[in-house]
């Protein structure tokens, strides 16, 4: 179980969390427990014989927080668990993957099945620490509303979602950040304006560049739909490099 990019954990204060969730294949009876352990010597082999990346890093317990016992209520058929790791150890191996070898190791009342007692939990730190460095950059377009400043292209980028930026009459659009250091950018957001469904953006294309000459197509869409106003959804960029520039090209809905 890999979490990245907003999916498999959730984030607080105190760090990542990852749940985990125990199933019985079995019908559920009385209340019982199942005790939990954790392994590093088999995320070694793993990293060993390629399965894991080899910028892996077994983590080991004081780097962690996790129960060593999981109750099943009476007639439950499911339970779970949470693993946590703070943010500082995360932020000590942003380039690194960090893994933890979670397993059931015993039941007061039903069988572990053999086969199916661990989970690899696998936390991509590059792609989990997120900022939003919109801001940091100078913001242009190709083309503005110019005869009104409420909903002009600034209104893009203020984190305002209850401003839009309006433009019609044109058939395609650029805009563009370019900032002073490389930044890598693992995902972007767009936000539906607040009036008419055929004003939004349906097809779009992300760039990256460093010299604003040769630029690398990063993130290609195509007919998307908002299903809401206000409604903001979350693009990942699928192989995030780091660049200088970056730009969207748009076409009219």
């Amino acid at each position: 179980m890999e979490a990245k990019n907003q999916v498999n954990y959730e984030s607080s204060s105190s760090g990542l969390t990852i749940p985990v969730g125990i199933t019985l294949a079995s019908f559920p009876g009385s209340a019982f427990t199942v005790d939990v352990a954790t392994r590093t010597d088999t995320i070694a082999k793993l990293i060993s014989s390629g399965v894991l990346p080899a910028n892996t890093v077994a983590l080991t317990p004081e780097q962690y927080t996790i129960t060593n016992k999981v109750q099943f209520a009476s007639n439950a058929k499911t339970s779970s668990l949470e693993l946590t790791v703070p943010w500082s150890v995360i932020n000590q191996n942003l380039d690194k993957k960090l893994a933890v070898m979670v397993e059931l190791t015993n039941s007061t009342l039903h069988v572990i099945n053999p086969t199916k007692n661990y989970s690899i939990l696998l936390i991509d730190s590059e792609n989990v620490v997120e900022v939003d460095v919109t801001n940091d950059a100078v913001f242009s377009v190709s083309r503005d509303n110019t005869s009104n400043a409420n909903e002009n292209s600034p209104k893009l980028i203020d984190g305002n979602y209850n401003s839009k930026f309006l433009l019609g009459d044109f058939v395609d659009l650029e805009a563009k950040l370019v900032y002073t250091e490389a930044q890598k950018i693992g995902a972007y957001t767009l936000t539906s304006g607040n009036d008419a469904p055929e004003r939004d953006p349906a097809e779009w294309v992300l760039y990256g560049s460093n010299d604003g000459t040769t630029w690398e197509a990063l993130d290609t869409r195509r007919t998307e739909v908002f299903n809401a106003r206000n409604e903001t959804k979350r693009f990942n960029i699928e192989f995030p490099k780091a660049y200088k520039q970056f730009k969207t090209t748009h076409r009219k809905n």
